[in-house]
């Protein structure tokens, strides 16, 4: 047996060590289908009754395809094997029990061997595999042909050995590059992006799971096809250009392509190609695309939020320099506090009223700026609009020039921020000259009120002197006529002297609450002309006010009304009743009426028992008056006697 170098597995590099138990696997079931005529040649030419080719293994030499021999293993470092592995060439022992390597030789493999000789084959590595052994139970010598037979078997042995070594290594080489490209693959396969790989030609080689679901094909539907025979030739040219462009300048393509879904909504992808190394043939292009639909969405979300915030900015301090503008172009004081009394704004008018700067009363609260007492009505008026949200309008003072008085009409309202904080605003007018200007038109107007009820007193006392100088001129009068006319005149005056003392006795000056003068008046009437009869006068008046240029005439119409019921309504009779009313009708117009129970003022004038009123001065005078104040007038007769009415418009 020629030996070899003992390498240990522990030695060799782990894929190599890996290699060579995968051949070791291979050749206990090749060796012996390979072999066997091999082991039976040598076998014949050696005249040896046994044989063996034997492999080592980590522990033991095994003998797999055996003539003869019982012993399947045998230990590996036992002496005779050893001493074999350590030889570099054919190994023969003429006999076992002369040699002190192979004395226990019989007894490892039984059958009582005394003669032994074998050849190693090896490895490509160089590494002792095993030897072709024949063995005899006699001592003996090989002859020279025997030697060249056994030294050519075992090179053809090694040749053999060494195209099962290539085969499997190759059939190792492939299985792993067939599981490399299924891990590849899986790899692949398992990405959340599109993946494809193009020949120089542009035809597809290859294009994982994802891309197929996307398109809705099986995994090899497309392999061979090239851009124009899957799409439109715009696209497809466009593919072709950007593929012969990434081969041509071996940069790698990054962009983005937009396309549509089934919906036709757009999608968004980012699709990125690169060059593979190669031959002029043997160049490839490599693509991969990523959907970044919903990160263009965001991106453009964001972008639009961007717009919005920049614009709402723009538009906020556009704001602000509009409402300042505004704001220190008011003549009124402006400022803004928030919920703690702290001063957060205010505008031009309100700085230089104060001799401040734009800031320096910012923060500060009224009890750090004013005296105690104005400070405490302040924030108690402030305390208020914010406890009830109702703005207030309040007069505040402040001290002014030659310790005087400024006076101002503050506005005071809340106001909400934008995050719901609650603030104080205020506006406030100088009313110092309105309040100068609204005492002197008040002590001009009490001035005038005061001189106009003297005036109405004097133009009372004037129209008494005036009836009085007509009582007295009435004593002197002898004509009957002469006295009653003079009575009359009286009469008139005194009623017109009654709306001026009412006047002066009311707190109005140009109005005349003509209830309570129509009740007067009735009972000036009734004294001057009930004398001797017992006439009862009955009065139902309304309250309202009429202005002296209607009292003046309606008072005239009452008293010739009320005179002439007086007067001739109880001709012949001692009792009766007038009765005197005042009410309001709808629309703004006042009724007057006098009604008497008597002899009846209408009396038959014609053939046809028409009943007719017999003009006199009164009635005249009446109509006159009626007519002067816009009123209507009417007299109708009653069972017994007649009702005269006037209604007049208030206004």
């Amino acid at each position: 047996m020629l030996p070899g170098r003992d390498v240990r597995p522990e030695e060799l590099h782990a894929d190599e060590s890996a290699r060579l138990k995968a051949v070791r696997s291979l050749l206990l079931f090749e060796i012996s289908r390979e072999f066997e005529e091999v082991l039976a040649l040598a076998g014949e030419i050696c005249e040896a009754p046994m044989g063996a080719i034997t492999l080592v293994e980590d522990h033991c030499v095994i003998c797999r395809s055996k003539i003869g021999i019982e012993a399947s293993e045998l230990a590996r470092y036992q002496p005779i094997w050893r001493h074999v592995l350590e030889q570099a060439d054919l190994l023969v022992i003429n006999d076992t029990e002369l040699d002190p390597y192979s004395r226990d030789l019989a007894h490892r493999v039984g059958n009582g061997v005394r003669f032994y000789a074998g050849i190693p084959f090896k490895a490509p590595t160089g590494e002792t595999l095993g030897a072709l052994c024949v063995l005899d139970t006699r001592p003996r010598e090989l002859g020279a042909v025997q030697v060249r037979s056994l030294r050519a078997l075992g090179r053809q042995l090694a040749l053999q050995l060494r195209q099962l070594t290539d085969e499997a290594a190759l059939d190792q080489a492939m299985g792993e590059i067939q599981r490399r490209d299924r891990v590849f693959r899986g790899f692949l396969d398992a990405l959340p992006i599109e993946a494809h790989l193009k020949d120089h030609q542009g035809r597809i080689l290859f294009y994982n799971k994802k891309l197929a679901e996307r398109f809705g094909i099986s995994q090899t539907e497309w392999l061979g096809r090239s851009s124009v025979d899957l799409w439109p030739d715009t696209v497809a040219r466009m593919i072709a250009e950007e593929d012969e462009h990434v081969l041509r300048s071996g940069a790698t393509l990054d962009q983005r392509v937009e396309t549509r879904d089934a919906s036709g909504k757009p999608m968004y992808w980012r699709a990125i190609k690169v060059p593979l190394e190669g031959s002029v043939d043997d160049r490839m292009v490599a693509g991969i695309s990523v959907e970044i639909t919903d990160e263009v969405r965001t991106t453009r979300h964001m972008e639009e939020l961007r717009n919005e915030a920049s614009a709402s900015v723009i538009a906020a301090e556009t704001s602000r320099l509009r409402f300042e503008a505004f704001m220190d172009s008011s003549p009124f004081l402006a400022f803004i506090k928030d919920a703690e009394g702290r001063m957060q704004y205010y505008n031009r008018a309100f700085a230089e009223l104060f001799d401040i700067s734009r800031s320096e009363w910012i923060g500060k609260t009224d009890h750090e700026l004013w005296p105690r007492k104005a400070a405490d009505s302040y924030r108690a008026v402030d305390l208020n609009v914010l406890a009830t949200g109702t703005p207030v309008e309040v007069e505040e003072t402040t001290s002014g020039e030659d310790n005087g008085l400024e006076y101002w009409r503050t506005h005071k309202f809340p106001l909400h921020g934008p995050n719901g904080e609650l603030f104080l605003a205020g506006v406030a007018m100088n009313i110092t000259a309105h309040r100068e200007q609204e005492y002197h038109l008040a002590r001009s107007l009490n001035e005038k009120e005061v001189l106009l009820r003297e005036i109405h007193h004097r133009v009372k006392n004037n129209l008494a002197a005036i009836s009085s100088l007509l009582y007295l001129q009435s004593l002197d009068a002898n004509d009957p006529a002469a006295r009653q006319a003079l009575e009359q005149s009286r009469s008139r005056v005194k009623s017109m002297a009654l709306v001026h003392e009412s006047l002066y006795r009311s707190g109005e000056l140009d109005a005349v609450e003509f209830g309570t003068y129509t009740r007067e008046l009735a009972e000036n009437v009734h004294i001057n002309h009930s004398a001797g009869a017992h006439i009862q006068l009955i009065t139902h008046v309304e309250p309202v006010e009429i202005s002296i240029d209607r009292a003046v005439p309606v008072g005239l119409i009452m008293n010739e009304l009320l005179t002439n019921a007086f007067k001739h309504a109880f001709k012949g009779r001692m009792h009766g009743a007038v009765t005197v009313s005042v009410t309001i009708k709808p629309e703004n117009f006042m009724r007057v009426s006098v009604v008497d129970d008597g002899v009846g003022a209408f009396h038959a004038s014609s053939p046809d028992g028409a009943r007719s009123v017999t003009e006199n001065t009164g009635l005249s005078l009446v109509r006159s008056l009626v007519k002067q104040v816009n009123g209507e007038f009417q007299m109708s007769p009653l069972h017994p006697g007649t009702c005269a009415e006037i209604v007049v418009p208030l206004r």
